[in-house]
């Protein structure tokens, strides 16, 4: 703060004083905040103090300190015709990061910045922050707007959104149903994850009758039995039974192993699929990275289900026996980095606060391979700690680092990417990232990403490509460092 230069007649420190308020953002705490959203002497055509100011608003937000006054001032920043589209960006987040009761009383205004919002990188935390309000009016603009954006991200946006109006669920309950058939993949599966989010238990089998409609994308169908045995009460046995023998079918007619993980974390969402797993899944599935992961998702879902406390002492005890017994049969083959990883996080439960499950995973711990398996370490590590009923504090491990020069490049390269779903191209920015330019274009060179999946894609988020194993842990034998602007 006493950094900052308060007379700059010239503009000699513009970057220098934007610089300063966006770092305040992201270490100071309320007053600060307060203090730098009360500023309103930035005028438009002062882009990078103002700049600086959403900036520093955003970070705060992404650490939950919020205010009215800061509030108001990104509602000010989002007029379109005082300031540009990365000064807007920053306040949208904010706003959307804001608490539903800051928001719903200026929803009207909320309300109105989307409905004149043309860029859909805009769009998408304004329709987060708009539906914070929860009121009619906007659930109504939703459903009418649905099918007039112009990017299917707006519409994504719409459906990961729409629980905020719980009160007119009866109404939203049509309206996403009608969605799993749309003829975006995205969409399709937003809609899906909404049932599967905040679905219930009167409307199960109407989840699993979805799932059987012929029309529906089939990675859609496995996401609408996920949502169906989550919400699906224990005592409908012979609806189960039926789930579980449709998606046996599934596991067994497939050779792709993304639809298998699928089937997988379907069956770990209802605790009497247990048994089914263990006597008739880990058998087939226990040799691939992907596999093995989904199993040890499973399993983790399995022990962190609630109704395990709701039962008996005699029931709980037969869930838990038979939970342990599925953790023993995983642990005891050859692991892959993700699938232990998972597990060991899954094991921080009294659950397995016995001498016996400590010596299992020290020995584990002790058999990986650094740096290639250090997510796996680092979570054993953590479990370790825990079930020993020791304070966690990080070893100091020296890892094995790239062996990378420092290239001055005269241009931004590209990289041309072929897929079976298309052609892209990727712009590369050494400027912000040197070190892990120089590592892509090393990979490439090698032909590293020939056969590569693209193992997670999570819609209005990310698409990863380029995992070793195919179930996002799969690292190489040495690391580069990150390089985050």
């Amino acid at each position: 703060t006493k950094a900052f230069v308060k007379r700059d007649s010239v503009g000699r420190w513009l970057k220098t004083n934007q610089n300063i308020l966006e770092a305040i953002g992201k270490i100071a705490g309320q007053r600060a905040h307060d203090q730098i959203a009360s500023v309103t002497t930035y005028l438009p055509q002062d882009t990078m103090l103002v700049l600086g100011q959403a900036r520093a608003l955003f970070h705060f937000s992404n650490r939950q300190i919020v205010s009215e006054s800061g509030v108001l001032r990104c509602v000010e920043l989002m007029n379109p015709e005082k300031y540009p589209q990365n000064i807007r960006l920053y306040a949208a987040h904010y706003l959307a990061n804001t608490p539903d009761e800051m928001i719903s009383t200026r929803a009207d205004t909320i309300l109105s910045l989307l409905k004149i919002e043309e860029d859909v990188d805009i769009q998408v935390p304004i329709i987060k922050a708009a539906a914070k309000s929860g009121n009619l009016e906007t659930y109504q603009f939703f459903v009418q707007a649905f099918d007039q954006w112009e990017d299917d991200r707006a519409r994504v946006a719409t459906l990961k959104n729409i629980h905020h109006f719980d009160l007119y669920s009866n109404a939203a309950y049509p309206f996403v149903l009608k969605k799993l058939l749309h003829e975006n993949y995205h969409v399709a599966r937003s809609a899906a994850n909404y049932f599967y989010e905040h679905g219930s238990a009167k409307y199960a089998r109407m989840y699993w009758l979805s799932a059987k409609n012929p029309k529906i994308h089939p990675e859609v169908s496995l996401d609408m039995y996920r949502a169906s045995f989550k919400h699906m009460p224990l005592w409908h046995v012979v609806r189960m039974a039926s789930m579980r023998y449709e998606l046996f079918l599934r596991y067994e007619e497939t050779q792709n192993l993304y639809t298998k993980r699928q089937v997988l974390q379907a069956m770990g969402e209802n605790l009497d699929n247990l048994p089914f797993m263990i006597d008739s899944m880990i058998i087939r599935g226990i040799e691939q990275p992907v596999t093995q992961s989904a199993l040890a998702a499973a399993f983790s879902t399995m022990i962190k289900n609630p109704m395990i406390s709701k039962f008996g002492k005699s029931r709980r005890e037969k869930y838990v026996d038979s939970i342990q017994a599925g953790f023993s049969r995983l642990l005891a083959s050859d692991l892959e980095t993700g699938a232990l990883a998972i597990l060991s996080e899954a094991m921080k439960s009294p659950y397995f606060q016995t001498e016996e499950w400590i010596k299992t995973l020290q020995q584990k711990q002790n058999e990986l391979v650094l740096p290639r398996q250090y997510e796996a370490w680092l979570e054993l590590e953590k479990t370790l700690a825990y079930l020993r009923e020791e304070s966690y504090s990080p070893s100091d491990i020296d890892l094995t680092k790239a062996d990378l020069s420092f290239n001055i490049y005269d241009r931004n390269p590209r990289a041309l990417v072929r897929t079976t779903a298309g052609t892209f191209i990727l712009e590369l920015l050494p400027e912000k990232a040197p070190f892990t330019v120089q590592n892509f274009e090393k990979l490439v060179a090698e032909d590293y990403f020939s056969e590569k999946s693209f193992h997670r894609v999570v819609s209005n988020f990310v698409a990863q490509t380029g995992c070793a194993l195919g179930d996002s842990y799969g690292a190489l034998d040495y690391t580069i460092p990150s390089e985050l602007d």
